[in-house]
């Protein structure tokens, strides 16, 4: 199992984000100065989770990437994420710890990699700074990984690893990172990958490890696009769409159709959408026999397709239907084909939909419904629980799983029909180890579950919510609501124990006393302490209080959203501030509210501050103003009782017009409205289109580049204004859109996220 240990991610780019405050809850001492405790954190993006450590008192903290050495030493494993690797042989489990990995043959877990944060520590072994999980790439039969290799808060390389020699290959320098997408997408045999490269499709072909010296670049070119511009109908035929034309490649083509492309163009051209396909905003997904499609456009209208059309002819459009009503409220569409039945090669779209409503994401499931005899069809609901999560097809796409709240069931996909379902615990997360077994992350256990048994088998532990010594032996015991365990060293793992935990947890022997008392760091809410029992009376912490400095006054920055006349991206920014636990100050013109009021009362439920960007949404130095005083009053009041009427809550006494457009009067007439003026402070410029760029000269940014060029211009007391909604023109990308990586960037350097208030209150 040793190749297999050997690979580990690597981050060139640090960067820790939300701070999350540690607490220490219980311990026991036992007679040869080993101790056992647990340490819980508050975090800002996971869910909270103790995890339980056992430690030498008499020895120092080391630290490694690996778990053998280590003092204090990890014994439980959250499963954060879960991948099931080389052909499933290994299982990985990713937490803010590190990366634990579980050899099925040898049974035992070992942590291969610890967080960035802790190996650059000698003594410190919890992680305080903690951002989500960096997103990965796991080929189907995983023996190879995708993931990015951070060199600004932004971008990094692309990179594929061969799990079974270790061997990487860099796909691409700089590519915009993000926490949802990899811009990588494998074939059904993994046997090809498709990546972008500066908005450029390009593929790879992978055979035990051997891409060391592919073709060049430019032999292996499919065509300009994203990552969404292309989709694996089946492991022999890729889709591509370019502009409005879809297209098919035959993956034993790829070759010879990228070496003579000019010749042959791009594979063969099987129907032409209504309109240009918007790779930053829409999204495809056709059947395996590639002659059905379902179009997601401008994440607000679903269409379903049937490829019947020459290079002349619109495709057949069966379906169309906006699924969100007010624009912006939807926060995930993720579609699964259902197997054609017998007789037939036509497979139904399943579209799984995630909302946000009164700050939770809620699921729905629906079926397309098709009308032969009438030529139309229409998508009707299917049951699931609405708290529904992360819902992920077998192997052989016959069954779907999914997690709800306090169940884990397993669906038929073609009867939808439910085949089995597991309630003994929460399920945290959990991955496909074939199509009959399953790899279930829960909150106390992990463990595999067998669908044709219905039985489950313990891995090891996430969770050890009661533990103890065994006696005076060097046996650790843990109790969950599956009964008690014992620890294996040798093997990282839990198993069920003959015995129970006999006497309750000790604070002292011959030669320690353990207290709980308060920490010098601030990142702690208290700190264990040992007490050595002599003369002299030495007491020393668990870890070195000075290890980090205490922070009494963060510099403090605040970002705000500007909601003009479009909805577009609202529903990303209230996730993500949710996420980080992160309060913020919107700008609402009185257009905005009239459209938008259900994304309105959402900025108010979710906590934030509001405040005023005018009436009217048009740019005050347009022609036709009369500008005075009086008109700039009247337009800030008609605001707030339009806002007051739909929302029962009053705007906060901030406010700037349209575009930050300012004068005399407009100063004035706010000021003796009683309103606080706001300026646009670090401006990124993020709804510069490419029609102003050709007009006016000025340098375009993408949204890596505004991100980079933001994080490197921080300072205290700045604004950063983020428009909300679609530009009257062109753009690649919306900043909106990468709102988790800005937030994550701004909180590594050390800053606090405000409101605007909390801003002018500590300048």
């Amino acid at each position: 199992m040793k190749k297999y240990y050997s690979f580990i991610f690597i981050l060139g780019f640090l960067i820790s984000s939300a701070f999350a405050q540690v607490e220490f809850k219980s311990f026991d001492l036992n007679n040869n100065n080993n101790l056992l405790f647990s340490v819980e954190h508050t975090p800002v993006v996971e869910s909270a989770y103790e995890a339980l450590f056992y430690y030498n008192v008499d020895e120092k903290i080391q630290q490694s990437s690996s778990s053998k050495t280590n003092n204090p030493y990890l014994m439980t494993c959250y499963p954060e994420q879960i991948e099931v690797l080389s052909d499933g042989k290994v299982f990985q489990f990713r937490n803010r710890y590190g990366t634990a990995q579980y050899g099925v043959n040898s049974k035992k877990l070992r942590y291969v990699k610890r967080a960035t944060e802790i190996e650059k520590s000698s003594t410190s072994f919890i992680p305080v700074y903690h951002e989500r999980l960096a997103p990965i790439s796991v080929s189907p039969d995983g023996k190879y990984v995708g993931y990015i290799e951070r060199t600004t808060a932004a971008r990094g390389k692309l990179i594929i690893r061969c799990l079974e020699n270790n061997q990487a290959f860099v796909l691409a320098d700089k590519v915009e990172y993000g926490y949802d997408e990899l811009p990588i997408k494998w074939s059904p045999a993994s046997s090809t990958a498709i990546y972008e490269n500066s908005g450029v499709l390009y593929f790879i072909t992978l055979k035990d490890g051997a891409f060391e010296n592919p073709l060049p670049e430019k032999y292996r070119k499919i065509g300009p696009g994203t990552i969404r511009n292309v989709y694996w109908a089946s492991g022999k035929k890729l889709m591509y769409v370019n502009h409005e034309l879809v297209y098919a490649i035959s993956a034993d083509e790829l070759y010879t159709r990228a070496l003579y492309s000019d010749l042959i163009g791009n594979g063969k051209i099987v129907g032409r959408l209504p309109s240009v396909f918007n790779s930053s905003e829409d999204q495809f997904w056709t059947s395996e026999s590639g002659l059905s499609l379902v179009l997601l456009q401008d994440n607000r209208t679903l269409w379903y397709m049937e490829l019947a059309g020459t290079d002349f002819n619109f495709v057949t459009t069966l379906f169309s239907y906006p699924f969100v009503t007010v624009p912006g409220t939807a926060l995930n569409f993720k579609v699964f084909w259902t197997l054609p039945k017998r007789g037939s090669i036509k497979q139904t779209p399943l579209v799984w939909l995630e909302m946000l409503r009164d700050g939770k994401s809620e699921s729905y499931l629906y079926s397309l419904v098709r009308k032969e005899s009438d030529n139309y069809a229409y998508f009707v609901s299917l049951p699931i629980p609405t708290f529904s999560r992360i819902p992920k097809l077998s192997p052989d796409k016959s069954q779907l799983a999914f997690a709800g709240e306090d169940a884990f069931f397993v669906y038929d996909v073609s009867s939808w029909s439910q085949k089995y379902c597991f309630n003994d615990e929460r399920i945290t997360n959990f991955a496909w180890i074939d199509n009959e077994s399953i790899v279930l992350g829960g909150n106390e256990t992990v463990r595999t579950w067998s669908l044709i048994s219905n039985t489950s088998s313990i891995l090891f532990l996430s969770q050890a919510p009661v533990y103890g010594w065994n006696g005076e032996s060097d046996e650790v015991l843990a109790k969950n609501s599956f009964g008690t365990f014992q620890y294996d060293k040798n093997l990282g793992t839990w198993k069920v124990a003959s015995n129970t935990i006999i006497r309750d947890n000790s604070t002292r022997n011959s030669k320690w006393r353990i207290f709980l008392d308060k920490s010098q760091n601030a990142s702690y809410k208290n700190t264990i302490y040992c007490r050595e029992l002599n003369a002299e009376s030495y007491n020393r912490p668990l870890f070195d209080q000075t290890a980090r400095k205490i922070v009494h006054d963060k510099p403090m920055v605040a970002i705000t959203f500007d909601c003009l006349d479009n909805a577009d991206g609202l529903t990303s920014v209230l996730s993500s501030l949710s996420r980080y636990g992160v309060k913020s100050t919107f700008f609402i013109n009185g257009e905005f509210v009239r459209r938008f009021p259900t994304g309105v009362n959402e900025i108010i439920k979710a906590g934030h501050q509001c405040g005023s960007m005018f009436y009217s949404p048009y740019f005050m130095s347009d022609e036709g103003f009369d500008m005075n005083e009086n008109f700039v009053r009247r337009g800030l009041a008609r605001n707030e009782d339009d806002f007051y009427e739909l929302t029962q809550h009053e705007l906060s006494l901030l406010w700037h017009m349209p575009n930050y457009y300012s004068n005399n009067i407009i100063l004035k007439a706010g000021s003796d409205a009683g309103y606080t003026w706001v300026d646009k402070g670090l401006a990124p410029l993020d709804m510069l289109t490419y029609e102003q760029v050709l007009k006016s000269g000025e340098k375009y940014f993408t949204s890596a580049q505004l991100i980079d060029y933001i994080v490197d211009n921080l300072d205290n007391g700045v604004v950063i204004p983020i428009s909300v909604g679609i530009a009257e023109g062109t753009r690649g990308d919306y900043l909106y859109d990468k709102l988790d990586v800005l937030i994550s960037a701004i909180l590594a350097k050390g800053y606090q996220i405000v409101t605007v208030s909390e801003l002018l209150q500590g300048n």
